[in-house]
C-alpha cells in the first residue's frame, strides 16, 4: 500500500514538474519584455545617449524603443531610434533578447486591430510594433511599420498551452495579465 501512494505521489509531481518548466519558461519571458519596455523608457527618458544620433543636437536627443516582429516571434530589439522615426532600422540595436521556444509572440495588436508592417519597417510583411520614448516625456509611442501612431499596443506571448499579454499604453503604462 505504501509503494501504491508513493509510486502515485511521485507520478503527479513528475507530471507537474513539465508543466512548471514550460509555465517558469512563459513567466521569465513575460518578464523579460516588461523589463526591456522599462529600460527603452528610463533610456528614453533620462540617462542613456546615443553616439549615432542624428535626430537631435546632443547625444540624449534620441528615442529610445523596443521593436516586436512575428517574423522572430522569440526575440524583441531594444534599440536607439537615431534618426527618430520612430522605428526600428537596421543598425539601431542596443540589446536583443531571446527567448526559448516554445515561447513565442502570437499576436501584435494596435489599438485592437492588426500592427500590420506594410512593407514599411523591414519589408517582410510580417505584423511589426515599436514603442519608444523620447525625452522629456515617459509617454510611450507606438508604431506599427508605418508612421501611424496608436494609443494601446498588445503583445500576446504563449508557450502553447498558457498565453499572458502585456498592454502598453500611450502614458507609458505597462500592465501584464
Amino acid at each position: 500500500v505504501v509503494i501504491a501512494i508513493m509510486g502515485t505521489i511521485t507520478g503527479v509531481v513528475i507530471a507537474k514538474y513539465r508543466d512548471y518548466g514550460t509555465n517558469a519558461r512563459l513567466a521569465n519571458a513575460s518578464e523579460n519584455i516588461i523589463f526591456a519596455i522599462r529600460s527603452a523608457q528610463q533610456y528614453g527618458v533620462a540617462v542613456r545617449g546615443s553616439s549615432g544620433c542624428t535626430g537631435g543636437t546632443t547625444t540624449f536627443d534620441c528615442s529610445f524603443g523596443v521593436n516586436f516582429s512575428k517574423a522572430t516571434p522569440n526575440t524583441l530589439t531594444v534599440f536607439a531610434d537615431n534618426n527618430n522615426n520612430g522605428l526600428y532600422d537596421s543598425g539601431e540595436a542596443v540589446q536583443v533578447e531571446t527567448w526559448a521556444a516554445p515561447v513565442a509572440v502570437t499576436v501584435l495588436t494596435c489599438d485592437g486591430g492588426s500592427c500590420a508592417d506594410g512593407g514599411g519597417n523591414n519589408g517582410n510583411g510580417a505584423d511589426v510594433m515599436n514603442i519608444t520614448f523620447k525625452r522629456p516625456n515617459p509617454t510611450a509611442i507606438i508604431h506599427d511599420g508605418s508612421a501611424t501612431v496608436f494609443t494601446v499596443g498588445t503583445i500576446s506571448i504563449s508557450n502553447g498551452t498558457r498565453t499572458q499579454i502585456i498592454t502598453v499604453t500611450k502614458t507609458g503604462q505597462i500592465s501584464l495579465q
